[in-house]
């Protein structure tokens, strides 16, 4: 019998009840917090829905909205209250084989103090209890999920700048 994909999930959610990829984030909030990392009230095993003890109409409280999280979800990184990325790979599935090993090496020196490298750093990694192979990435959040890119010209001519040196840094 072939065990599921890791996430194969079910991503539909209703405002009170969580989705299947939803429910696996929950599972994991109590280990993430053991790391030092706090994801949002909406991803605690004893969430009760804000709009509820607030009295306002969900569409207006955060965690009424599901981000259909399978791979990613946003958190805080307790030591700093810094706002991170936490990423899932589990290679063993055919996907991000070496993803994990080349943010490694990106992410320590020399290469991480290489001014050419715009590789977004690997801030953390651990293993997925009881998931052979897998691992937690945690990134920095590099910005708002509805910001627009390229509002000026010299943000394109920066965006150019940076892709052509990682890409001179990555050959030689």
């Amino acid at each position: 019998m072939n065990e599921p994909k890791f996430n194969e999930y079910d991503i539909v959610s209703s405002g009170e009840e969580r989705s299947g990829a939803e429910e696996r984030w929950v599972s994991f909030q109590p280990f993430l917090l053991s790391k030092g990392y706090r994801l949002r009230p909406r991803y605690h095993p004893d969430w009760i829905p804000s709009w509820r003890l607030t009295g306002l109409r969900a569409a207006y409280c955060e965690d009424s909205i599901d981000c259909m999280p399978l791979r990613v979800l946003d958190g805080t990184r307790s030591s700093d209250g810094s706002q991170v990325m936490i990423k899932t790979l589990v290679p063993k599935q055919g996907e991000g084989e070496d993803e994990l090993a080349v943010l490694q090496l990106f992410s320590k020196p020399p290469l991480k103090e290489n001014p050419a490298n715009h590789v977004v750093p690997c801030l953390d990694t651990f293993p997925i209890p009881g998931k052979e192979s897998g691992h937690f990435v945690v990134m920095p959040l590099l910005g708002q999920y509805d910001e627009l890119p390229f509002k000026r010209i010299p943000e394109v001519h920066d965006f150019l700048q940076q892709l052509f040196e990682a890409s001179t840094m990555i050959m030689v």
